[in-house]
């Protein structure tokens, strides 16, 4: 193992102009990591983008360090252990070490913390510094995730005021075991988004039951979380939701988040065969299905006419542009002597409709009626 604060005094020569230090983080490194595990970084040395090749005699090291986010003051050997640091880049421009960090667990509550990654000894290539990060000594986790449909999917309303989603709470440690410990922890929760992880603005829709206990009690090491949530993913841009459970007061526990939950209204319900059905209702349903069925036949033959009518009009069109107005003139003539009983007429390369066809009749009738009333009545003496 070497230390946190290892120097040297390695000189390169290699050219490493616009070259940059792209790190590859474990899934593992989040917001916040536990102490007394290890954690892999892969490093790359790059140039615009393509990993920079390197000679045999090159010696281009790397030193990495564990630094506080506000101070920038690195960590002590007595606090961090580093496998192979300094690492020295391979020929292909890559290498790779690992960190334990033993000893920050009496710092003040929610210090942070970030890697550093420097090329010695090469002030061209700019340090690589990693997001903020906390060191805790437990994570709050699920011993029974949540239950939810085709892996992500739940129905809010289905199931009635019972539907709620169960997630069973606890404790686990840097190896990943549930355990116990000799104290109550008092939790929050909050809904978050599962691709950024941003808080959801409006929390009124993440609807907790109500005698629910916010404690994690040490004689249980488990906790029941019974919620639901209250509107659909599709007024949050088909966005996915987690909960997230955090503690209140010891910073030594990390939080946690749950599966993502896609939130749909409910399933359509699917179409129950006839031979399942009374004879009254079979009746029924194939009197409305054969009547659906004209429907759509009466439909799709004004259509097929409609369409045959908008061709010959185009094709009408096209002659007139090429200059004959004869043709023009006969097509209008046979289009305005046309009979009343076409089931569509034409105005302006525009189908009008029946029912518009209707509407007119109705108040040309209308106006012809009050004109007779009118004309009828006597003349008012002078």
């Amino acid at each position: 193992m070497t230390a946190a604060t290892t120097t040297t005094t390695t000189t390169t020569s290699t050219d490493l102009t616009h070259c940059e230090i792209h790190v590859d983080q474990s899934q593992d490194i989040t917001s916040h990591i536990f102490g007394h595990r290890y954690y892999d970084l892969s490093i790359f040395l790059k140039c615009k983008g393509v990993p920079k090749y390197l000679e045999d005699d090159s010696n281009v090291e790397l030193i990495t360090t564990i630094i506080c986010s506000d101070t920038r003051q690195p960590l002590s050997s007595d606090e961090v252990e580093f496998d192979h640091n300094p690492c020295r880049f391979n020929q292909s421009g890559h290498t790779s070490t690992r960190f334990m960090i033993t000893g920050v667990f009496s710092s003040p509550q929610h210090q942070l913390y970030r890697i550093q990654c420097i090329v010695a000894n090469s002030p061209m290539v700019k340090p690589w510094i990693s997001d903020a990060f906390a060191v805790v000594q437990y994570k709050f986790g699920a011993v029974r995730d949540l239950c939810l449909i085709d892996g992500d999917k739940w129905y809010k309303d289905e199931g009635g005021k019972t539907n709620f989603l169960h997630l069973r709470l606890g404790l686990f440690n840097h190896r990943e075991q549930h355990i116990k410990v000799r104290r109550n922890v008092e939790f929050e929760v909050e809904l978050v988004y599962e691709a950024d992880h941003s808080r959801v603005r409006n929390q009124e829709i993440l609807r907790v039951e109500s005698d629910q206990s916010y404690v994690l009690q040490h004689t249980n090491g488990a906790i029941d979380i019974r919620f639901k949530i209250e509107q659909v993913s599709s007024h949050h841009q088909r966005r996915r939701f987690q909960l997230k459970v955090s503690s209140r007061r010891d910073a030594s526990i990390g939080p946690c988040l749950s599966r993502p939950i896609l939130v749909l209204s409910k399933r359509n319900k699917p179409r129950k065969p006839l031979n399942a059905m009374s004879p009254q209702k079979q009746k029924e349903v194939v009197t409305k299905r054969e009547k659906r069925k004209l429907l759509s036949m009466a439909s799709d033959h004004n259509n097929n006419n409609n369409m045959s009518d908008v061709g010959q009009v185009k094709q009408e069109m096209v002659v007139a542009q090429n200059g004959h107005r004869d043709a023009v003139s006969t097509a209008t003539a046979a289009a305005a002597a046309a009979p009343s009983s076409q089931p569509q007429r034409l105005r302006l390369g525009q189908l009008d409709t029946t029912r518009k066809r209707k509407k007119r009749k109705l108040n040309a009738h209308t106006h012809s009626q009050l004109k007779s009333d009118t004309t009828a009545m006597p003349s008012m003496p002078a």
